[in-house]
Formats: structure tokens, sequence, C-alpha cells
């Protein structure tokens, strides 16, 4: 699965942060840092125009806590 932020450079950033630390369920697979959405690659901060990608699987929760245990 996988979750998608967009806003200014501080607001995903956050947003991202927020999400991680509120979803202790799912295993993270990958985490792209701020991404600017212009052509050139070039964005200020300021910009609503930054993306984060998370992509993460849900996991089954005893199951999970017995597999981290071993």
């Amino acid at each position: 699965m996988k979750v998608e932020f967009v806003g200014t450079f501080a607001e995903v950033n956050l947003r991202s942060t927020e999400w991680i630390t509120s979803n202790p369920n799912v295993r993270l697979i990958s985490e792209t840092r701020p991404i600017p959405g212009t052509a050139s690659g070039h964005s200020s901060h300021e910009e609503p125009n930054w993306t984060v990608t998370i992509e993460y699987e849900e996991r089954a929760t005893s199951a999970w806590r017995a597999a981290e245990r071993r």
C-alpha cells in the first residue's frame, strides 16, 4: 500500500512523520525524501508542490508480534 503527502517542504515532512508515528501496526517498505514537483527539480521550500511517498504493508498483529520475538 502507499500513502502520499503533497504540500510545502515543511508540511510534507511533518505529515509523513506524524503518519509514521501514528501507525505502529504497519511495516515500512520505503519512504522517499521530499521531492519537488517541478520539471527542473528546483523548487522553493515554500512552494506547495513537494511530495513524500510512503510504501507500507499492514501487519497481522498477533502473527507479526510472534515473528518479532523469535
